[in-house]
């Protein structure tokens, strides 16, 4: 993967604080039925390690929080695929192995990134709802078809639920992560000052959908970016 070149606005790189890494849904499709869409599982793994390398080039002081591609429901999905006649191109087990791959990436990315880096498990959020227990590694989680029916909406993409309980998982990884008083102590800001990344501590960076000016982007989007710059 090439490394971009780093986004200027008025002279200045926009400091990313936070951000959250979400992939692999589509990368894990089965090739045989849909090669456009499918990545290797290697080349996927790789790809998250890349991502996380540019950003921490880019901007070194940014907290990163990677998130497994979540469970399917196959037949949910294949119904659908039937119903516009494809065949149905995903499985659980393989949907389990590009999760499989994302924790492995974070692991390896872990040395480096530190405090900086952390990882919320999709599959514990969903699965874990009906007294799943298991490693910290989470290597023996057990999918059973009837805990995805309700979180998904069409076996593949999160329903209002789904949405719901994932949301709800991410602020409370990043409070548990990088708020105040997390166990990640020594993360520093690019002041050198410990910072609160709770979602209540953050403030608006930009402005919202409404207010901005089409016709004069990226300033309008990034009016504040002088505030933000990179030390």
């Amino acid at each position: 993967m090439a490394a971009p070149a780093a986004m200027t606005v008025g002279g200045y790189t926009p400091e990313i604080k936070l951000m959250t890494l979400f992939l692999g849904a589509n990368d894990s499709v089965l090739p045989e039925f849909n090669p456009t869409q499918y990545v290797e599982l290697s080349e996927y793994k790789q790809n998250l390690l890349d991502m996380l390398a540019i950003v921490r080039r880019i901007s070194p002081t940014t907290r990163v929080l990677l998130i497994t591609p979540p469970p399917i429901d196959p037949r949910a999905w294949g119904a659908k695929c039937a119903a516009k006649g494809r065949k149905p191109d995903r499985s659980e087990a393989n949907t389990r192995r590009y999760r499989d791959a994302c924790l492995e990436a974070f692991y390896e990315a872990k040395k480096t990134w530190g405090a900086s880096l952390s990882m919320l498990d999709s599959w514990k959020v969903f699965l874990g709802r009906h007294g799943w227990s298991g490693n910290a590694s989470g290597a023996d989680v057990q999918y059973e078809l009837q805990q995805v029916e309700d979180i998904l909406s069409d076996g593949l993409h999160l329903s209002l639920l789904g949405n719901r309980l994932l949301g709800e998982a991410v602020l409370q990884a990043i409070q548990t992560a990088w708020g105040t008083g997390a166990s990640a102590a020594g993360v520093e800001g690019g002041n050198g000052e410990q910072e609160d990344m709770s979602w209540v501590a953050l403030e608006k960076r930009v402005p919202w959908h409404g207010a901005i000016d089409v016709d004069a982007l990226p300033q309008s989007l990034f009016v504040n970016a002088r505030r933000y710059k990179l030390n």
